[in-house]
């Protein structure tokens, strides 16, 4: 039995690079691997690859966008010195 046989990753950057061999890997090992990019071509191609690798190999894709803008809070503003 692999030894993460049955676990869960979560994989950002995964469609390609060392995001993709981490999650090839993992696949190879038995864990869930969920992956997320912001290109829907290569992450479909990801996907392509990693089916070639289980029977069992199930999924489903979708891009995101998710600009660092809108993932920031906003800093509280400093009070004006009244002195």
């Amino acid at each position: 039995m692999p030894r993460m046989d049955g676990k869960i990753a979560v994989i950002t950057g995964g469609n390609s690079g060392i995001g993709l061999d981490t999650a090839k890997r993992y696949v190879e090992e038995g864990t869930y691997v969920f992956i997320f990019g912001r290109r829907q071509e290569d992450l479909d191609r990801a996907v392509e690859e990693m089916a070639k690798m289980s029977r069992q190999f199930k999924a489903t894709s979708r891009a995101s966008k998710i600009s660092i803008a809108s993932t920031q809070r906003s800093r509280p503003r400093r009070a004006k010195s009244t002195c």
